[in-house]
């Protein structure tokens, strides 16, 4: 399974916005197979990530769901740097050839997020050509399909599911399941 699913949760939208969470699934298009996941929760006070904050996007999380906000501040959860989450996601995202992402920004985020930790873009483990936007391809073609439900709107590993399946259920609308 060559393609990853990313989701992030963040404190703000802009390009530099602080990550709260990310998640991420492997997954094949073609086959409908979904594999590994990866889901790391970054540390609320971690001072070497300077990431945005924007008091507009503090005040939405205050009006999501009392799950969606216990997923992410949450007390008792295990949380990692931020310099650590990206070395883990590069870790796991070895041998991926293609990247979806829900519009386009969660590529900037993350690839603002390595420059913040010091590790630079050139470490992230893709182009900016491998990504793909799971958002458009579900609006030309989700009138085929029902949409993947979400355990938990704003958890990013639920999120990322959600992507994959979509993704999945629109090649097989299409008949492409099986076509390599």
């Amino acid at each position: 399974m060559d393609e990853i699913s990313i989701d992030c949760e963040t404190l703000s939208t802009a390009p530099d916005a602080r990550i709260l969470s990310i998640g991420a699934v492997r997954f094949n298009r073609k086959t409908g197979e979904m594999g590994p996941e990866f889901y790391r929760l970054l540390e609320l006070r971690d001072d070497t990530d300077g990431g945005h904050i924007s008091p507009s996007t503090v005040q939405w999380w205050g009006q999501q769901s009392a799950q969606a906000q216990a997923d992410v501040f949450g007390k008792n959860l295990e949380r990692v740097r931020l310099l650590d989450a990206l070395t883990d996601l590069k870790r796991f995202c070895s041998g991926a050839s293609t990247y979806w992402q829900r519009g386009n920004i969660d590529s900037v985020w993350l690839d603002s997020a390595y420059d913040r930790v010091g590790l630079g873009r050139s470490e992230a483990p893709w182009g900016f050509w491998q990504w793909r936007d799971q958002r458009t391809l579900t609006e030309e073609f989700g009138h085929l399909i029902d949409n993947a439900p979400r355990k938990t709107a704003h958890n990013a590993l639920d999120d990322a599911r959600a992507q994959a399946a979509d993704i999945i259920a629109v090649y097989a609308a299409l008949g492409l399941l099986g076509v390599v």
